[in-house]
């Protein structure tokens, strides 16, 4: 996403409007996939005025979420995930539907359950701030799927605490990358003016 897919969408934005540069703004894996993106090309510091960062996410290997849980299970994942759902990771489909309705929908009963024990277990816990209200809304656009092999990207930057290209092992590493363990991004060439914007309560996008 950060090598092909953004930089598609910035220069086609640019040529549209006729204008050589854009402000950027990220929200958790969009920021991911700007510090991937000019790591790697960075031309395209260029092309970008201002990059603004809500809830930043590069190095993951603090973050306390109960989605941790799930990284010494990465492996069987990917297997499952692509026999059941062909690859993509929580897929929007008929079951998770079924789950949002009848777990943290708004009438569920069980609602104070999900906020307590899945939101905030996951995201962090801000009972001032959170309006269940809002959940259904949240819930008819979230999850909205994505690749297992971002999950297991994360996995990997959890377990080896680096921001760092996809680990395909040693063989294929050396093939791709020609060495055998996958590169670190050199966040050096990130040159773009950057504000963060973080809460100190976020267990996914932790300050650190």
């Amino acid at each position: 996403m950060g090598i092909y897919d953004m930089p598609a969408t910035i220069d086609y934005i640019l040529k549209q409007t006729k204008h050589n540069q854009l402000h950027y703004i990220g929200h958790s894996m969009g920021t991911c996939i700007f510090f991937v993106m000019c790591s790697m090309l960075p031309e395209y510091n260029n092309k970008i005025r201002v990059q603004i960062s809500l809830a930043p996410v590069a190095y993951v290997h603090h973050m306390t979420s109960m989605l941790n849980g799930l990284v010494p299970y990465a492996n069987q994942i990917q297997k499952a995930t692509n026999w059941i759902s062909k690859g993509a990771f929580l897929p929007k489909n008929a079951a998770s539907k079924i789950v949002n309705k009848y777990l943290c929908g708004e009438d569920a009963s069980n609602s104070e359950l999900c906020k307590k024990y899945i939101v905030f277990k996951i995201f962090g816990e801000d009972s001032v701030q959170f309006d269940m209200k809002l959940l259904p809304i949240i819930l008819a656009h979230n999850p909205a799927g994505t690749s297992v092999k971002t999950l297991i990207h994360f996995a990997q930057e959890v377990k080896t605490k680096q921001f760092q290209q996809f680990d395909y092992g040693p063989e294929v590493n050396t093939n791709i990358y020609n060495c055998s363990y996958p590169p670190k991004y050199n966040l050096n060439n990130v040159i773009t003016p950057i504000a963060f914007y973080y809460a100190k309560n976020d267990i996914l996008a932790d300050s650190q």
